[in-house]
């Protein structure tokens, strides 16, 4: 075993991302968002500790700004997702007929939504068939904002890595 690998720090824990979800909800207050929608990216697994792959059917973390968290899944996904996530939520699906982006708009009936900026164009083309255009924001600079400043936790992985990195 590599003399860098017995000094491996701890993943990042639920708390860590409770932290990040409270900070970002901080943010979203005052952008006057309601919720923001993260896809499939890597921002769903730094907020949620949930990894996912994209593809053309739409999986994604909606945080709201009142603490809650819904997963947006097709049906036939529920289970795996259910598995996966790191941060409790409800879980919502939609099935083949119905409309991911519908789901989404009755989520957040009221108020704006921001969108994670990595997030495919087709989710934001086909939330602007379910909502007005006035009701979707850019979430990115608050996330973006959140993900340049590093924690301790994440620090002490990026040495580790960088040690690993090194050794090899």
């Amino acid at each position: 075993m590599p003399a860098a690998a017995k000094n491996r720090p701890a993943p990042i824990d639920s708390a860590e991302r409770q932290a990040r979800l409270a900070a970002l909800r901080g943010l979203m207050h005052g952008a006057k968002m309601s919720a923001v929608l993260i896809g499939p990216t890597s921002s769903l697994q730094y907020f949620t500790g949930m990894s996912w792959s994209p593809s053309e059917r739409l999986t994604a973390a909606l945080i709201h700004a009142n603490g809650k968290v819904d997963y947006i899944t097709p049906g036939f996904e529920r289970e795996k997702v259910q598995g996966i996530i790191g941060i409790p939520g409800d879980i919502l699906t939609w099935e083949e007929e119905e409309s991911p982006y519908a789901l989404v708009a009755d989520r957040v009936a009221r108020g704006r939504l921001g969108l994670d900026d990595q997030v495919a164009l087709f989710t934001y083309l086909g939330l602007r068939h379910a909502m007005p255009d006035d009701r979707l924001a850019d979430a990115g600079p608050l996330i973006n904002r959140l993900r340049r400043q590093k924690s301790p936790a994440e620090i002490a992985l990026m040495t580790y890595a960088k040690a690993i990195t090194l050794e090899v």
